[in-house]
């Protein structure tokens, strides 16, 4: 992540290549500079798509006062900061390299969650009875699995009760799910579901 502490910048941001910028609030930069915004463009004049993730300083609150709502009946924030733009504001972006996925669509959900679980490794620390696992699993404290088969990646949180069942590739039961007599890949199952 970025350092933009000390920045002089009345914004700073981070982006990100994308394949298909039209989805997303996009950046133009030119000889190293921020120079241009804008949302969701039809003909996106880059790939560098914003991340969500932004520094301000109090400049900002001005200029959201400045704009009115885009063609798609919202304010927008890249609409703010190209209004600090346009003031002769300094905006700062930094290119991230890391993995980024847009949490707006279920798809991104997914692939954010086989990104993560992916990386968590194998630990088993809750109850394992009957079971066949393969790959990377992680079984929280807490939690119990009977007559199951587990494909990594897979996480099963604390408190979990899962019975004959077959989890995975790519899925994570949240805190004190259940499950039984299922068979889910490529999901994730929010805390206290059953």
């Amino acid at each position: 992540m970025a350092d933009f502490a000390g920045s002089d910048a009345q914004a700073s941001l981070i982006v990100k290549p994308v394949e298909d910028p039209r989805q997303f609030g996009v950046v133009v930069v030119e000889d190293g500079k921020v120079v241009h915004l804008v949302e969701k463009p039809a003909d996106p004049p880059s790939d560098l798509a914003i991340v969500g993730v932004y520094g301000f300083g109090p400049e900002i609150f001005e200029a959201i006062e400045t704009i009115g709502p885009s063609a798609r009946g919202e304010l927008e924030i890249t609409d703010a900061i190209d209004h600090l733009l346009a003031g002769g504001a300094r905006v700062k972006c930094h290119v991230t390299e890391g993995f980024w996925a847009d949490a707006g669509s279920p798809e991104a959900l997914l692939a954010a969650n086989s990104y993560f679980i992916e990386r968590g490794g194998e630990r088993i620390e809750g109850e394992i009875t009957d079971c066949e696992i393969e790959g990377a699993v992680q079984v929280a404290a807490d939690a119990a699995v009977r007559g199951c088969t587990l494909r990594g990646p897979c996480l099963v949180c604390a408190g979990c009760v899962i019975e004959d069942s077959e989890l995975g590739p790519n899925v994570t039961v949240g805190a004190g799910g259940k499950v039984q007599g299922s068979r889910l890949v490529n999901t994730i199952v929010d805390e206290e579901c059953v």
